[in-house]
């Protein structure tokens, strides 16, 4: 019989009328819970940095595009073809750059549970998730990237560039 794993997993088996051991010892499972939320931490602030460095490069670099675009409008490029591509311009390298990260961890870790032990495979599913919330924040980085460059077209934009 599986069951779900918790503090509770003795009495949930009691109640049910198995018996799985005649005494308790959930230091062990204490122990990994909390090193699971440090892992789930340390995950999150290292790719929190590493997407904050990448946002600000990416408004950084927006915002020295200022000259390239109002050249380019001024010839007739049209706005949304810009914001398309300067979307593209900080998705795909964000994106793609974190997604690779994840997955290298993943097979890193993978491998590295897998020498000399039945421990398993690397967790998935949470890789899953942290590559989900990768591209999210991804998008949602390049789109900051697009308002840097959503600005009318101005007589002082055009003097001054």
């Amino acid at each position: 019989m599986l069951a779900k794993p918790g503090r509770d997993l003795y009495q949930r088996l009691d109640a049910i009328g198995l018996t799985a051991r005649t005494w308790e010892d959930i230091d062990y499972y204490d122990f990994v819970a909390g090193m699971r939320a440090i892992i789930w931490t340390l995950a999150t602030v290292i790719l929190s940095v590493g997407l904050l460095t990448f946002a600000i490069a990416a408004i950084d670099r927006a915002v020295a595009r200022r000259r390239e675009l109002t050249s380019l409008r001024l010839i007739g490029t049209p706005p949304a073809l810009l914001r398309r591509a300067q979307w593209l311009e900080a998705a795909l390298p964000t994106g793609l750059g974190c997604l690779a990260a994840i997955l290298s961890g993943l097979f890193a870790g993978s491998t590295y549970l897998q020498l000399g032990s039945d421990m398993g495979d690397a967790p998935w599913n949470q890789g899953m998730v942290l590559m989900g919330v990768a591209a999210l924040a991804a998008a949602v980085i390049a789109g900051l990237t697009v308002l840097g460059t959503s600005s009318r077209l101005s007589p002082e934009h055009i003097h001054v560039e």
